[in-house]
């Protein structure tokens, strides 16, 4: 919505520099498609079904840049309407100030008031009325025109254009903030845009805005599934033709791709995803989806994967999660529910020896506070009820983001520490048996009551040496407190078991009974 500020500030030139831009990216898609074009006459020479297999390709290429122009040639005219639209309401909005006798003044948010009294009260009630419906009608006007003009734009995006849209046609007067920004700040800044600034960034710049933290859980859905949809392409051209090495981290990638796409399809209706990194072969990537929209629901519980963990394994992960929101609806139906799968982080590889070292939590801690902090800042309605689920070592990345001197999480966040080999805290040992040793828990910068932790009799995480990352917290010892500390049952006959490791979400067990339960804010069955 165009508020009285905007408009009075307004500059026609901003808009006519945006309709140029896209205007020029059209000329340079055309471009771009020309010299396809000589490629193909370059390659005429080349027989046989490798040289027609090449030239086909480059074909449909030369095709996707020209009917990318001509869909991106569509904005400029919209944008145009806009701002004449927005031009003549600023125009009307002045005349109507300038004309108005000076005892009525306006106010930054747009409200008349008399400063003095001249003439009858029922004359200058009735010019305050006047003066106030000929801004507000501005105003109304203005805001209609940017809203149908974004609404045009979102009508084009880049996966009906087929792809990424390569350069910057959105205002250059609001920058976009700058990756690991403050999520306040982001939140500032994407409220303080209008509605066709936001769909132009929406546009040309979804790589940039899907890992915001503070840009609404909706703007960041959009943004990933074209960010989504690019890497998609990426990684099957580096499967299909790049080293056999390559092309099986590719291949790594792709299940996952298609793991996530499935989900979304499969939660059409209240699926999102709210960050996507899969680019660089050299790393995991990264993947944060949820069923159900947490700048909404009621309780938001968010899972942070340990070992192992990559976007090869985010089908198994998204099963926990979608077992994790069911359970928590049939807990509390009359609730909003929504649980988050956040890899947002390079969880180790294996066991041995990265899953012993603490170097994975303390580079990941950051992202979660501020994934977290993000979460209160695109908030609508009332307060949700946090909770943030880490298993395996995603529980030690949660103790080293709420530990002494960690970034934190927000105030009320509740923590679940499930299957941990320890969360980086450890009691203090003493060689003087009359000083009271400080418990591991104390070293947690979170109130002992929102923290809960779990660990079957029978997971094999408790072969995990002792100090590996501190006490674990299901311990008497780690001063947590047997209420705090719930049960989840044993699942196999082994006294450990790698598959009891994983068996916290089977379907109708007490251990994701007991998930669901803190997830809307009940109480665990502690025995």
């Amino acid at each position: 919505m165009v508020g009285y500020a905007e408009l009075e500030k307004f500059e026609r030139g901003l808009l006519d520099d945006v309709a140029q831009a896209w205007t020029d990216h059209a000329d340079n898609l055309r471009d771009q498609a020309e010299a396809v074009a000589t490629q193909i006459n370059a390659l005429g020479d080349w027989t046989g079904s490798a040289g027609e297999a090449a030239r086909s390709g480059l074909a449909d290429i030369k095709t996707l840049l020209e009917d990318s122009a001509d869909e991106i040639d569509k904005i400029p005219g919209k944008v145009e309407v806009a701002a004449d639209a927005i031009n003549s309401a600023q125009k009307k909005m002045t005349a109507a100030i300038d004309e108005a006798p000076d005892y009525l003044e306006v106010s930054q948010s747009g409200e008349v008031d008399i400063s003095a009294k001249r003439g009858s009260p029922e004359e200058q009630a009735a010019e305050r009325r006047e003066l106030q419906d000929a801004i507000d009608t501005a105003i109304k006007d203005a805001t209609e025109a940017d809203e149908t003009a974004a609404g045009d734009i979102r009508a084009i995006t880049p996966t009906e254009v087929g792809i990424d849209a390569g350069s910057d046609p959105g205002s250059t007067a609001k920058p976009i903030p700058k990756p690991g920004s403050d999520p306040e700040d982001v939140a500032n800044w994407w409220n303080g845009l209008s509605a066709i600034e936001k769909e132009n960034y929406l546009f040309s710049d979804s790589h940039k805005l899907g890992s915001l933290d503070g840009l609404p859980i909706e703007a960041r859905d959009r943004a990933n599934r074209f960010v989504l949809d690019e890497h998609e392409s990426i990684l099957e051209m580096q499967r299909d033709h790049g080293s056999p090495e390559d092309s099986l981290v590719a291949s790594n990638k792709l299940d996952g791709v298609k793991d996530i796409q499935s989900f979304l399809q499969d939660h059409d209706d209240n699926g999102y995803l709210i960050g996507f990194d899969a680019e660089n072969l050299d790393k995991d990537g990264q993947a944060i989806v949820s069923v159900g929209n947490p700048d909404t629901a009621d309780n938001v519980a968010t899972h942070v994967p340990g070992t192992g963990a990559d976007l090869g394994t985010a089908g198994k992960e998204l099963g926990r999660v979608e077992r994790l929101q069911g359970q928590a609806d049939e807990l509390e139906e009359n609730a909003d529910n929504a649980a988050i799968y956040w890899l947002g982080y390079d969880a180790p590889d294996n066991v041995l020896p990265e899953a012993t070292k603490a170097g994975y939590a303390e580079d990941g801690k950051d992202a979660l506070s501020s994934f977290q902090e993000g979460l209160q800042e695109t908030r609508t309605g009332d307060p949700s009820h946090n909770v943030v689920m880490g298993h395996s070592y995603g529980s030690t990345l949660i103790g080293h983001t709420v530990a002494e001197g960690g970034q934190g999480l927000p105030d009320d966040n509740e923590v679940v520490f499930v299957g941990s080999p320890g969360v980086g805290v450890a009691a203090e040992a003493t060689a003087t048996p009359s000083v009271e040793v400080e418990p591991a828990v104390d070293k947690l910068d979170i109130p002992k009551d929102q923290i809960w932790a779990t660990r079957a009799e029978n997971d094999a995480i408790r072969a995990t040496p002792a100090g590996t990352h501190g006490d674990d917290p299901t311990a008497e010892s780690f001063g947590l407190g047997e209420s705090q500390v719930f049960h989840s049952e044993r699942t196999s006959k082994w006294p450990l078991s790698a598959e009891a490791h994983g068996d916290y979400w089977d379907k109708d067990s007490q251990a994701l009974e007991n998930l669901g339960r803190i997830a809307v804010d009940q109480r665990p069955t502690t025995d």
